[in-house]
């Protein structure tokens, strides 16, 4: 009764039991959640004394009850509406004897409720708290048990989370115990599922706090995703992940750090979206939804970028290469393995597959022994299965559960050991390290017994080392108690017995214990005699491998005492007597002394023993001192060898070598795995076609999802069971048991079945598929499956014959997009006109715009012109769309005529370009209007049939009228809209969370936003499968419901999270994509919390965003907005410049800006200048109080680092400027405000071309310079206009001096605060420019002097080359300016300098060599300067430049060897004699080669004078004979010494000279270790790694030249791969990579390009090492097109050059009869091989390298993005020689890559043969690659950007080219005539006239021919389908045997390059260079065509001229036929 008074009381009721007129109500935990407070806190009076009363006496009883239901019923009731009387001192005293309650739930529920009143009583409260608090800090430090672990985490997540001002004092402390248990409490379950969950509520309570401990639990956290063995676990870790994430703003940031991360959080999120029904499976994806929102929807680019850097990129390479075994297909039997044993291993690595780790140990294990010992096959599966198999042991290690699991794993491995014998010694570590750790665990014991002895017979050599810490383990078990273990010991014995002739280091150990085991008197062994026997057999048989003398003794006298006992075993005496033998042999006379006493022991034996009489024969042998008689008498017998193995092989107790094999016999059909392993491993077992057929049969009767489900596993598993590989069918029944595996198998079992069906019953499964394709019932997820077996059957080249459009349309149900797209496109060339307006649909829906851009053009022919506005639509072009539809249907409305659905449909199609457009007003007031009007139609005809159903039309309106009304504040329409959403979709739920979050009802928005993660989860699955960028949208979802959740939060009161949102806010909005949709949604979601105003940077960026992605309606839109209107009538421009106080003039500057982008120029322009002059009249003035927070709170972000250029940040604290500051900030935010409006309005005046406007816009420039003095733009922008104005300044007048040297002021500084490398090398390039062209002036020199001072050192590493270039220069305050910044950066920077300096002292020039008559060439200066250089640095780096000249100089030995010199040399000197008949010539070609190899220095060298020094000697004779007689008979008897010397040199080459070893080739280098220098080649950021050594190896490739490919290992580790190529100048090769450099910066910084990785040129290191010699960085994964083309047609069987083949059918079969044909004739020939081929095989290649329709659609993507950027800066470079022997494709990415590039400047335009008349190489077959449309899409639109990128940079481009031409080094390859590959000169330098030349040409010429031909003829005799045509260019040919001579000339002391340069020294270079450069600068311009226009044409006229030259017959038929023209 008691009771009953008190809850009444409670519940409101006064002491008569009536209603007190409180509004009271039932007393449960939903009233108190729903309903009012029925107590207040504030209750005085009579009823608050008795409330105080009832609360102390149920205290009371909670204290003291004994019944624990009781007393927590009372502490359940008394909740928060008690505080207040909870608080009183008296209720504290009976809370706190309750903190320590028997019943830990009730612990719990009361330490929640004292902490939560330490805000009412905190002196009495917070002594408690902080007691528990150490308290529970102590016992997690110290206590061992799991229980006290979980529960003092839960009380401890109760004190964080009720009382967090507690836990400040304490954070240090609890994350110190945390960080040192956090490794073993993570082991239980429940324990981790605690600790995270405190861990989130830690994070919780501290917010930013958390911060400093992120780098301590994240990666824990991080790596706990991967363990999916507990779900509770898994979804604890989730939530931890986002609670740190969350309440610290750490957002997009760890996707950097940890790139496994994200396809972590996919991965979970498809294993739990399989259709299983776990209770955690919804919440676990509702914590992965929030992880992914939390950290930020990651941008696309970003996410390539990380996963470019991520270390396991190298393992992708990997599986990608070995997974592409050939184009061919993958059907074979090694293919089918390597599959199944990738998905095995993925299974092993997996810890909450553990279950399933016995099965599959169990296939692996069958599937490797049923492969051919020692084959290639073997060792590489066992290099794939052994590390995750020995991982997978060492993490059960320290688990003590399962061992008779673990028992069986090993035993299992015991299995694969004698496979791979010595290619195990790799993991030997490894493997003992598994003997460490399960060699102390006693059930362990045998297998791991059994496990060594397995190591030490397949290695006992290697496994020596281990032998000593495992060998004193052996010992005890063969002694004491572990004697009477059988198995134990005997397979001691058999270790001891393999490892044999390996222990004669521990005889002294090992001998004792055995002696022990023989001698053991214990009668309790059974089995001791049987160990006896073993153990003494083993003694006999190891015997002969070990030197037993030195332990006779120790031996001799146990087994004396053996033999003396009476009881000694008859069946002993042999062995006994056996092992005397053996002694006495070994001991020899010495064993004299122990006959007596062996003889008298052994005397009880009879004499007619062997044995013994063997051992009287040993002792009279010894007395009379003769040969022993024969060893083999003392020898183990045959049979008892035999049987002693028979007893150490102990039988395993788990049964290991019979489980293995018993289900692989079963699966191979009884022949079992015996007949896997046989002659023939690869013959292929029976199928049985019938089952097969009756299986996909099944399908037929199937009705539902799971029907359909468990038919496609039924299916798969009959498959693995037919399937002809062993590899399959060994995995069926592992597949029967784990579905996922099924799936992974399928594809490969059904063709490897198909491949072997009848052509009969391939056409009934193919039919039997197609009607399960028809089946109405077929669920999303099957039909997905189905539609990847028809994709690998394709990437096989087996067709089903099925129709690409239904394929089309299949894939279309399951989201498939690319897999759609692929058939679309096959079907749209079948019939391209009914398939167009779905492939623009598709390339849409793909943000390929460009794409259907292209098409439409393409198509705009056939297009109905009543579908415009469709496409308009489809294309995104919503203005043109809205135009047309309101035109319709205004004329729908005016004529009366149509039916209100077409008038409806209209309509809606309206509102979606409204949607589009941004135009919120106008859409919710059509949406309301056709609401209501519908509405109303539904009542007035509801009992009429009418066409129209208001309903859906409500359904339809509903999503475009639900965002108008969010936008515009309508909330209660937005309520109506809401409810007509379709249910259970995303859509719904977010909208009903944001009306719930604005209603302030949490409880429905978290209910909401669940909801919404739920349908996000399997949507954003299905989409991350295809592709990131296809799930980006969902992302974006996702970010968006977590910024829900946090505005929830932060208006519920954590006011500590409202700084972190908005940190966490722009964290995200920086790491998201610059997407104006997604922007825009997400800053809706913000105004939730934040209004525009108050967030005003972030919104100026969104405008910024518009204006730069072209929507200029939505960024007049959001200024409006931002300026408080509405809309834009009535509003006037003029007063944002005039009106400061009213609006912020950041605002007004975006909207000025706005208007310039809109074409409204000249009113910009007055507007910006009205509001300069009012910002600079407002110096002074305070901020307007209408914008504190865009001035003061939240300033400008713009750093100097920071890309985008803005001012820079002024330094101060982080929280805003101290008080008494905000005048100064607010002054100097002004300031910056100005300078930005004083650049624009130079930029402006600079383009508008007012008049006078060089000088204005340089004022503009001065004035932004003086308002923000550090700048970078205002400096840049000064910089360019004073470059200007000098431009159009007399030449050397003072006037341009000034304007020069206030240029080079403007750069330095710019280069100073440059923001992006980019920029920088821009600038120091113009620096270099104006230096090297007016340095010469004093004040010049003055200005670059003092710019040396200011920029940094490394900033000249990114022009080293265009800087060394210069040091020949004949002005002397250049040079010497040069030399001294030389000096500078050779001290600071020595690496960087040293190679460079290098080439130019290697280069031989007349100086040197004295052959130039007037003076040095500059050569010669330059070879002096940079010596001077290298003299600088040898006084502080001298070891670093004896090194690199010593490295330099051995691989130019290394790259040409000998043999190449002289068979060269004598080709060369035969053209001479036999063609031109120059002895002379021949004399001065050979004897310097004789000169060479009279002194050798490697054993290649005197190898190859051993070979050949005899011929050579009896040549030079017969040369020196001529000399002295002049008797030419002497030179024909030469010549017949060197013809034999030739062809010896020549057969060498072709056939033994595919390898070198360095040591022969090389000593120096072989024997070269841990060198200074660093590795060539690298970045300034990687030169701390210097070379370790050299490989030992090269290989040489087998083409013409015959690089070496070298390897070299750096100081870390790791091995960098290069090219060694000798007779090619590498210097030019070495400019472009820079030149490319500058390109792909210049592509980086612009908005349209900067995304698009794939348009990055691929670099790679270049470092020549001399004029003809250097090292190409090796690009790993690359094929050239001419090996693509040529393998995928040798495996179609068809002749490699089958377009020439049918050009020459039809014209005479005389190799020049094509090129004497007339143009029309070549254009009918060419056009008609190009009409009997298809020219898809390079389509086909990047098919097959794809093998999925995902990756292929980004590989070609980036192939033609690739493609088009190489083929623009290729033109403006002049690059020529594309043949398909210098492009290569990169299997992984897709990629083109360049190579080659020493025709440059368009030399193979100007050459007399065969002259290039195309700008780049887009022949057919790189045309049929690209999209459907060729290049109509996205290559044309690429070439219009990155050309347009090129002409907007010309100066940068013009700079860096200009040290190209001023180059001496590289003159030679500028002034040659293209004809004649360079002019030949005299032994002094003379130049020959041009008579000379021109005979010397001809004849050379002919003779080359002549040559040539025969070399034709040869090598079509050995490669009768060579692709290439019998026709070589002339002119390439003369340019190698130019490179050739060159070589020899040197040595002879007078080099063809030297007489060139002594020309160009004349000024031709100079002129030469000025044509070059002026032919550059009018393709920059649009000239090219016809350089005397004023104006040369647009971007896109000039991209269209070069790609119709590239593509026109015309040019192509009159190519050089070796350049493939018809590919």
């Amino acid at each position: 009764s008691s009771w009953q008074s008190m809850s009444g009381l409670l519940r409101g009721e006064d002491e008569t039991g009536e209603d007190s007129g409180d509004d009271g109500a039932a007393w449960s935990s939903e009233d108190y959640r729903w309903g009012d407070h029925i107590v207040p806190a504030t209750t005085r009076g009579h009823k608050g004394i008795l409330v105080s009363e009832v609360v102390e006496r149920l205290l009371a009883i909670a204290a003291a009850d004994p019944d624990m239901h009781i007393r927590l019923a009372v502490y359940h009731s008394l909740d928060g509406r008690f505080a207040n009387h909870l608080a009183t001192p008296d209720s504290l005293r009976y809370l706190f004897m309750s903190m320590n309650d028997e019943v830990f739930c009730i612990r719990l529920l009361v330490t929640e409720t004292v902490a939560r009143l330490v805000r009412l009583n905190p002196s009495h409260v917070l002594p408690c708290i902080r007691k528990q608090l150490i308290q529970l800090i102590s016992v997690l430090e110290h206590s061992v048990s799991a229980t006290t672990q979980d529960q003092s985490l839960q009380l401890l997540t109760k004190l964080i989370t009720a009382a967090p001002q507690v836990i400040g004092l304490y954070v240090r402390a609890i994350v110190d115990t945390f960080q040192l248990r956090m490794g073993e409490i993570i082991a239980d379950t429940d324990v981790a599922v605690a600790f995270l969950t405190c861990l989130s509520a830690l994070a919780e309570a501290i917010c930013e706090g958390m911060m400093p401990y992120l780098p301590v639990f994240l990666p824990f956290v991080v790596s706990l995703l991967k363990d999916r063995s507990s779900p509770a676990k898994l979804e604890a870790s989730l939530r931890a992940l986002g609670s740190l994430i969350q309440f610290t703003g750490y957002a997009i940031r760890p996707y950097e750090e940890y790139p496994d991360l994200l396809p972590t959080l996919f991965s979970i999120l498809k294993a739990n979206t399989d259709g299983s029904s776990h209770p955690h499976q919804r919440t676990t994806k509702r914590a992965a939804i929030k992880a992914l929102g939390v950290l930020g929807a990651l941008d696309p680019y970003r996410r390539k970028m990380i996963l470019c850097k991520a270390k396991n990129q190298e393992l992708l390479q990997f599986a990608q290469r070995n997974e592409k075994y050939s184009q061919a297909g993958r059907t074979g039997q090694t293919y089918s393995t390597r599959v199944v044993l990738k998905s095995l291993v993925g299974i092993m690595g997996d810890p909450s597959l553990q279950s399933y780790h016995r099965s599959v140990v169990q296939v692996l294990v069958n599937i490797c022994r049923s492969t051919t010992p020692s084959s290639a096959n073997l060792q590489h599966f066992l290099t794939v299965v052994l590390p995750p198999f020995i991982t997978m042991l060492r993490e059960r290690g320290p688990l003590e559960g399962d061992l008779n699991t673990t028992k069986y794993l090993l035993g299992q491995l015991c299995l694969l050991i004698p496979l791979g014998g010595a290619d195990l010694r790799p993991y030997l570590p490894q493997f003992h390290e598994l003997v460490t750790l399960y060699f102390n665990k006693p059930p362990m014991l045998p297998v791991v017994l059994r496990f060594i002895n397995a190591l030490a017979a397949a290695c006992p050599g290697e496994y020596k080392a281990y032998i000593p810490p495992l060998l004193p383990r052996l010992i005890m078990l063969m002694q004491g108690e572990t004697l009477s273990d059988r198995t134990v010991v005997l397979r001691c014995l058999n270790i001891l017995f393999s490892l044999g002739p390996h222990l004669n280091e521990f005889l002294s150990q090992i001998l004792p214990a055995l002696m022990d085991i023989i001698t053991h008197d214990s009668g309790e062994i059974p089995h001791l005699h049987e160990v006896r026997s073993a153990t003494l057999k083993i003694i006999r048989v190891l015997g002969k491998a070990l030197y037993l003398e030195e332990h006779a003794s120790a031996i001799i006298h146990p087994l004396l005492r053996l033999v003396r006992q009476d009881a000694f075993p008859h069946d002993l005496r042999a062995d006994v007597m056996g092992i005397f033998g053996l002694l006495a042999y070994q001991l020899g006379s010495d064993f004299a002394v122990y006959i007596p006493v062996v003889l008298k022991a052994t005397s009880a034996i009879s004499a007619e023993d062997s044995m013994y009489q063997v051992l009287n024969h040993i002792q009279e042998c010894i007395l009379k001192n003769r040969p022993f008689p024969p060893y083999g008498n003392i020898e183990l017998p045959a049979e008892d060898e035999r049987a002693l193995l028979e007893l150490l092989a102990v039988p395993s107790e788990e049964g290991l070598e019979h489980s293995a094999a018993g289900p692989g016999a079963a699966a191979l059909g009884g022949k079992g795995l015996a007949h896997a392993a046989g002659e023939k491993p690869e013959t292929n077992l029976q199928v049985n076609q019938n089952a097969v057929l009756e299986a996909a049969k099944e399908a037929s009767s199937v009705a539902t999802r799971d029907g359909w489900v468990k038919w496609l596993r039924s299916f798969a598993l009959e498959l693995l069971q037919q399937s002809p590989h062993i590899a399959l069918r060994l995995s069926a029944n592992l597949a029967s048991q784990y579905q996922p595996f099924t799936r992974a198998l399928f594809n490969t079992a059904f063709v490897s079945v198909w491949d072997h069906l009848r052509d009969r019953t391939q056409e009934q499964l193919r039919c039997e598929l197609e009607k399960t394709f028809k089946n109405s019932t077929l669920p999303s997820e099957v039909l997905g499956v189905l539609l990847n077996l028809l994709e690998f059957m394709d990437a096989n080249d087996m067709s089903m014959q099925m129709e690409p459009l239904f394929l089309s349309d299949l894939a279309a149900k399951t989201s498939a997009l690319a897999k759609t797209l692929r058939w679309k496109e096959v079907a749209f060339q079948m019939a391209p006109q009914a398939n167009t307006e779905g492939l623009v649909t598709l390339y849409n829906q793909l943000g390929h715009t460009d794409s259907a851009l292209g098409l439409l053009h393409v198509a705009e022919q056939s297009i109905d012109s009543g579908k415009k506005e469709l496409w308009y639509e489809r294309l995104g072009k919503w203005d043109q769309a809205l135009d047309s539809l309101q035109r319709e249907r205004d004329i729908l409305v005016d004529l009366g005529t149509g039916s209100s659905d077409k008038l409806a449909e209209i309509e809606l199609r309206i509102m979606r370009c409204l949607f589009e457009l941004g135009e919120w007003r106008l859409l919710n007031d059509m949406s309301n209007e056709c609401w209501r009007r519908h509405s109303a139609s539904s009542q007035a005809h509801q009992h009429e049939h009418e066409e129209e159903d208001p309903e859906s039309l409500h359904h339809a309106i509903a999503p475009l009228a639900t965002a108008a009304a969010w936008r515009m504040g309508d909330w209660n329409f937005m309520a109506e809209t809401v409810g007509k959403l379709p249910s259970n979709t995303y859509d719904h739920y977010f909208h009903k969370a944001v009306l719930s979050l604005k209603e302030k009802d949490d409880q429905t928005c978290q209910w909401a936003i669940d909801s919404a993660r739920d349908c996000l989860a399997q949507e954003l699955t299905a989409l991350v499968a295809e592709s990131y960028d296809r799930s980006y949208e969902c992302l974006i979802k996702c970010q968006q419901l977590a910024e829900i959740e946090e505005i929830r939060l932060a208006r519920g009161g954590f006011s500590d999270l409202v700084q972190v949102v908005k940190k966490s806010w722009l964290t995200r909005l920086k790491g998201s994509a610059n997407t104006v949709t997604f922007w825009d949604g997400l800053l809706q979601v913000r105004t939730l919390l934040l209004k525009p105003t108050d967030d005003i940077n972030t919104w100026l960026k969104f405008v910024g965003l518009c204006r730069n992605q072209g929507q200029h309606k939505l960024e007049k839109k959001t200024l409006l907005l931002l300026l408080g209107h509405d809309h834009d009538e009535g509003f006037d421009p003029g007063l944002l410049a005039e009106d400061l106080d009213s609006y912020n003039p950041r605002v007004s500057f975006a909207y000025f800006k706005h208007l310039w982008a809109v074409g409204e120029k000249k009113e910009a322009l007055q507007l910006l200048e009205t509001l300069a002059a009012s910002l600079k009249g407002r110096g002074g003035l305070e901020v307007p109080p209408a914008a504190p927070q865009s001035l003061t709170a939240n300033p400008p972000v713009a750093n100097p680092s920071s890309a985008s250029g803005k001012p820079p940040k002024p330094p101060g604290p982080a929280s805003g400027p101290a008080p008494g500051q905000e005048s100064d900030s607010s002054q100097r935010h002004y300031t910056e405000l100005l300078a930005r409006c004083f650049l624009k309005l130079g930029d402006w005046t600079t383009e508008l071309d007012v008049p006078h406007a060089s000088k204005t816009s340089t004022a503009y420039y001065k004035e932004a310079m003086a308002h923000h003095h550090g700048w970078y733009r205002s400096w840049h922008a000064w910089a360019l206009a004073s470059q200007k104005q000098a431009q159009h300044s007399s030449e050397g007048s003072p006037e341009q001096i000034e304007f020069i040297t206030a240029a080079i002021r403007g750069y330095v500084k710019s280069i100073v605060l440059g923001p992006s490398h980019a920029s920088v090398l821009q600038d120091v390039l113009r620096l270099l420019t104006l230096w090297f062209l007016h340095g010469r002036h004093q004040r010049v020199e003055a200005a670059v002097k003092e710019g040396f001072e200011q920029i940094k050192l490394d900033v000249w590493l990114l022009v080293i080359p265009q800087i060394i270039a210069r040091v020949n220069t004949p002005e002397s305050r250049i040079a010497s300016l040069v030399g001294h910044l030389l000096g500078r950066i050779g001290k600071e920077f020595p690496q960087e300098l040293v190679y460079a300096l290098t080439v130019c002292t290697n280069t031989t020039s007349t100086a040197s060599t004295g052959g130039a008559k007037t003076g040095a060439s500059p050569l010669a200066v330059k070879k002096t300067a940079a010596t001077k250089v290298l003299d600088l640095m040898r006084e502080h780096s001298a070891a670093l430049v004896e090194q690199c000249e010593f490295v330099s100089k051995e691989l130019i030995r290394v790259a040409i060897s000998w043999h190449e010199i002289w068979h060269e040399g004598i080709e060369e000197a035969s053209k001479l004699f036999f063609g031109s008949r120059d002895v002379e010539g021949m004399l001065r070609a050979l004897f310097p080669l004789h000169t060479l190899t009279k002194r050798t220095e490697t054993l290649s060298e005197v190898s190859f004078l051993q070979t050949y020094g005899r011929e050579l000697e009896e040549s030079f004779e017969w040369c020196r004979n001529y000399l002295e007689t002049g008797d030419e008979q002497s030179i024909h008897q030469a010549w017949e010494a060197y013809y034999i010397t030739y062809k010896r040199i020549r057969k060498t080459l072709q056939k033994d000279f595919t390898m070198l070893e360095l040591q022969h080739c090389s000593p120096l280098l072989f024997k070269a270790r841990d060198l200074d220098i660093t590795l060539p080649g690298l970045p300034h950021s990687k030169t701390a790694i210097r070379i370790k050594s050299f490989h030992p190896q090269l290989d040489v490739m087998l083409s013409k030249q015959r690089p070496r490919r070298m390897c070299i290992h750096g100081s870390d580790g790791l091995e960098y791969k290069f090219l060694l190529k000798g007779h090619e100048d590498l210097r030019l090769d070495e400019r472009v990579m820079q030149l490319f450099g500058l390109v792909n910066a210049l592509i980086q910084s612009d908005s349209a390009t900067a995304m698009k990785t794939a348009l990055q040129i691929q670099r790679y290191p270049v470092i020549p090492l001399n004029s003809n010699v250097g090292l190409i960085g090796w690009v790993d994964e690359c094929d050239t097109f001419h090996s693509l083309v040529m393998d995928f047609r040798s495996r179609k069987r068809m002749q490699p050059n089958v377009e020439f083949r049918h050009m020459m059918q039809l014209c005479s079969q005389h190799e020049n009869a094509y090129d004497a044909l007339p143009l029309m004739n070549k254009v009918e020939l060419f056009e008609y091989a190009m009409n009997s081929t298809t020219g898809q095989d390079l389509y086909r290649v990047l098919w097959l390298q794809s093998g999925t329709a995902e990756t292929w659609l980004e590989h070609r993507t980036t192939y033609t993005l690739s493609l088009a950027a190489m083929s623009m800066v290729g033109y403006v470079l002049g690059l020529g020689d594309r043949h398909p022997n210098n492009l290569m494709l990169q299997r992984v990415t897709g990629k083109v890559v360049h190579i080659d590039f020493g025709d440059c400047f368009e030399v193979a335009m100007l050459r007399d043969k065969f002259p290039e008349k195309i700008p780049f190489r887009l022949t057919r077959m790189l045309r049929s690659a690209m999209e459907v449309i060729g290049i109509e899409g996205v290559f044309r639109h690429t070439c219009h950007h990155v050309m347009r990128v090129l002409r907007e940079h010309k100066g940068s481009v013009m700079a860096m080219l200009e040290a190209f031409v001023h180059d001496p080094l590289l003159q030679w390859r500028i002034l040659r005539n293209p004809g004649e590959g360079g002019k030949a000169g005299d032994a002094d330098g003379k130049a020959k006239t041009e008579e000379e030349v021109e005979k010397e040409a001809a004849m050379r010429q002919n003779m080359i021919l002549e040559y040539l031909n025969v070399e034709r003829k040869r090598e079509d005799a050995l490669n009768p389908d060579m692709v290439m045509p019998p026709r070589k260019d002339r002119a390439a040919d003369e340019r190698e045997l130019l490179a050739a001579s060159m070589l020899y000339s040197q040595a002879a002391g007078g080099t063809v390059l030297e007489a060139n340069t002594a020309a160009a020294a004349a000024g031709g270079a100079q002129h030469k260079g000025v044509q070059l450069l002026k032919r550059i600068d009018d393709k920059l311009n649009g000239k090219d065509f016809d350089c005397s226009r004023e104006e040369g044409l647009d971007v896109k006229a000039q991209v269209d001229k070069l790609i119709d030259q590239a593509t026109r017959v015309e040019n192509l038929c009159n190519s050089y036929m070796g350049w493939c023209p018809f590919w």
